[in-house]
């Protein structure tokens, strides 16, 4: 069910993108997927623990492990 809100947004918004001019943009957005965007999302939390929960995960090693991309920052010891 999700998936086809997916599709039908991305078509939605290439379509857009497309009458405006912009071909470029709108290709590009036809070839997204919706693994992209999960992702895309987890990258933008702070923590691999917020990221969990915005994607709904009960585990954090599954978004470790499929998600997370982003690097996690170290403080300075000194």
């Amino acid at each position: 069910m999700i998936s086809r809100h997916w599709k039908d947004a991305r078509d939605a918004a290439s379509y857009r993108a497309e009458v405006t001019g912009n071909d470029e943009l709108g290709k590009r957005i036809r070839e997204m997927y919706l693994r992209d965007m999960c992702s895309f999302a987890a990258n933008l939390a702070e923590d691999i623990d917020e990221a969990s929960k915005l994607l709904d995960h009960s585990s954090v090693n599954v978004m470790r492990k499929h998600y997370r991309t982003r690097v996690t920052r170290l403080k300075a010891v000194r």
